[in-house]
């Protein structure tokens, strides 16, 4: 279980903005979330201000690098491109074209993506109709990936299911053996989603991070390291860089 937050606070330093939580934790641990790079410090519950002000102070870069980071990254995955602009999906980019038609759809050629649907749909309907065709295209990837990992590794979960997660691309209930994927995935390349579903299997085999775990994984995947940088970065990798 999560410790709670016993007391929330927010404060500016030095032009940045923190909300600072206090818990039952051994250490300061600090993170700046997506989208829009808010920075939020968790704090064991005797610390004093002052070592929370010039532990955010030596992590100043680190928070504007992340930050800077984030602002590279594509609109969340529910906006709807414009005419022109990229269409990510399975780690490539797409040239989004619009189409007027009686139904939605969604057609990848060329390095062409066309959406078709109604002119009159409201861009936020067009957007909940693309979240929709990106849970569908990842759970058929997902289909195919988790069963052909699972024997491979000869671990089998209960079952796995899509969120909308923010900040993790995948967990492991060790205790249900339920694995969870975030719905983002689904604009990263098969390297990408074969080794998040690794990941989280091998978690039914080492529970924590520990040198067991990534060994076990250096087992089935050599090159994993490659696509964790791969996830640091924005979906398309260099092709999203070169649109930007």
């Amino acid at each position: 279980m999560k410790p709670i937050a016993l007391s929330i606070t927010r404060r500016q330093i030095d032009g940045i903005s923190v909300t600072v939580e206090r818990k039952r934790i051994k250490a300061l641990r600090l993170r700046v979330l997506p989208p829009t790079g808010d920075v939020r410090v968790s704090c064991p519950v005797g610390v004093p201000e002052s070592a929370v002000l010039s532990f955010v102070r030596e992590k100043r870069q680190w928070i504007l690098s992340a930050r800077a980071r984030l602002a590279a990254l594509p609109p969340p995955l529910g906006s709807v491109p414009a005419d022109g602009e990229p269409f990510f999906v399975g780690g490539a980019a797409y040239r989004t074209v619009h189409r007027a038609g009686t139904r939605f759809s969604v057609t990848l050629s060329d390095g062409v993506c066309t959406l078709t649907h109604p002119t009159h749909l409201p861009a936020a309907a067009v957007g909940e109709h693309l979240r929709e065709w990106y849970r569908a295209h990842l759970a058929a990837r997902l289909s195919a990936e988790v069963p052909r990992l699972s024997r491979l590794t000869g671990l089998s979960p209960a079952g796995w299911r899509i969120w909308d997660m923010k900040t993790r691309w995948g967990v492991c209930n060790t205790r249900t053996r339920i694995l969870t994927f975030r719905l983002e995935l689904a604009r990263y390349s098969d390297r990408c989603l074969s080794y998040v579903v690794l990941h989280e299997l091998a978690h039914l085999h080492c529970p924590g991070h520990g040198p067991d775990f990534y060994r076990f994984i250096g087992q089935y995947d050599p090159l994993w390291r490659a696509a964790v940088s791969e996830l640091k970065g924005p979906p398309g990798g260099a092709a999203a860089k070169k649109e930007t």
